[in-house]
């Protein structure tokens, strides 16, 4: 899948409703004995989310408390209003080269995850909220 660096006008009218975000915890690890053998890694978590009335990206309970852990909005999904399944991932400008990986490495599976367990759930007891999902898996990156 290719992430969108911008929202291209040709195919928004495509991906018209924001259902999620996609967070990232920045990781650092040393391997071996040298200074050359840390690593970073980014820690993905989804969220799902909407619109304000205005048009901003509405921020959940569960939103703000990846934020107050460390955790930071990298990508914004949209997805087709009548077939969610069709969704188009878009990363946030200037984002560094190891967490662009991550997302192009595993956003895609991981909103296929959520947006699977939503449907699923939404199909029998209406639409879910942040608080009382758990489709927020954490993936390596």
């Amino acid at each position: 899948m290719k992430i969108h660096q911008e929202i291209m006008p040709e195919i928004v009218h495509l991906f018209d409703k924001t259902v999620g975000c996609v967070m990232a915890f920045e990781a650092e690890f040393e391997w071996g004995e040298s200074a050359s053998g840390q690593m970073k890694e980014a820690l993905l978590v989804f969220c799902s989310t909407g619109e304000t009335g205005d048009g901003c990206v509405e921020v959940s309970p569960r939103m703000k408390d990846l934020a107050y852990m460390g955790f930071r909005p990298v990508a914004l999904v949209r997805a087709n209003s009548r077939d969610v399944s069709q969704f188009a991932i878009y990363a946030l400008p200037d984002l560094p080269g190891w967490i662009m990986h991550a997302i192009s490495k595993e956003s895609e599976n991981l909103v296929q995850d959520a947006i699977a367990v939503l449907d699923l759930r939404s199909d029998e007891t209406g639409p879910i909220s942040d608080k009382d999902s758990d489709v927020g898996r954490i993936e390596r990156g």
